[in-house]
């Protein structure tokens, strides 16, 4: 009886760590996940910027050009 119980108690005790490292796992990836998130919408309004960068750097070429050949 006493065998059981010991290894009962071993095997609680290594429930128990691999919830714990598991809830570890489970935190890190929502992290990086987050991280990902936010790397994304960088590097979209980043491709937005320069979108609007483009549009208005024609708008003044088409502009300077106008001006010039008047």
């Amino acid at each position: 009886m006493e065998v059981l119980e010991g290894e009962i108690c071993r095997l609680t005790k290594e429930l128990q760590t691999k919830e714990q490292q598991s809830k570890e796992v489970t935190e890190e990836y929502t992290e990086l996940a987050d991280r990902f998130i936010v790397v994304e919408q960088m590097a979209v309004s980043r491709q937005e910027v320069f979108a609007t960068m483009h549009r208005e750097g024609q708008v003044f070429a088409q502009q300077a050009e106008d001006i010039c050949e008047q």
